[in-house]
């Protein structure tokens, strides 16, 4: 779940697939993107590859270690992501 969406935005982030592999600290919930962070999924659901759902409703699918070169193309800035 994206923390800092805001309704509307095409950069902002509001949610994702549930095989987002990136380690988090002992007893954090809270991932932190920013350009130079790649993000990596699981073999599960998509094969290595994530669905972002942005805050305007639109969604985009990246494999591992692109969504980084994305989200610098994009402007998107630093998102914060709630983890499950």
């Amino acid at each position: 779940m994206g923390l800092d969406s805001v309704e509307g935005s095409n950069t902002s982030l509001l949610s994702g697939d549930r095989n987002l592999s990136n380690s988090l600290t002992a007893g954090s919930r809270l991932l932190t993107l920013t350009t130079n962070v790649t993000l990596g999924w699981t073999k599960e659901t998509h094969f290595e590859k994530g669905n972002i759902c942005f805050a305007d409703g639109s969604v985009d699918q990246f494999t591992n270690g692109h969504f980084g070169t994305a989200n610098e193309a994009l402007g998107l800035g630093t998102n914060r992501l709630a983890v499950p």
